[in-house]
């Protein structure tokens, strides 16, 4: 783990009730908003639970439980959906290809 990294990692706050936003840790770390992301993206791809939120003016933290790794799954997943509709206006081709290989299995839903 490259310093950066870990340095994000010790940064995040546990809990949604003390997330941060973006802006601030790239303050605090002085970077970019924009690394902030591929950061995040990073440590998700690592295992770590980071969740975001919108609410409170919205931010990034550690899911400190199962309660809010659900709450955070939903919302992607709603997110997701969302997309596949979008998807499904503009190119259903594309959208057919995609649910089609099964790998949305959700994008069901999206009908």
């Amino acid at each position: 783990m490259n310093d950066a990294l870990a340095s994000l990692l010790d940064m995040l706050p546990r809990g949604r009730g003390r997330a941060r936003t973006r802006k601030a840790l790239a303050a605090e770390l002085g970077t970019t908003d924009r690394e902030i992301s591929r950061l995040t993206a990073e440590l998700v791809g690592a295992g770590y639970p980071v969740g975001t939120t919108r609410r409170g003016g919205g931010g990034v933290f550690l899911c400190e439980n199962e309660t809010e790794k659900q709450e955070c799954a939903g919302m992607y997943v709603a997110t997701i959906v969302s997309l596949a509709r979008r998807l499904r206006a503009f190119d259903r081709a594309a959208y057919e290809r995609i649910a089609g290989q099964g790998l949305l299995p959700f994008m069901r839903d999206a009908g």
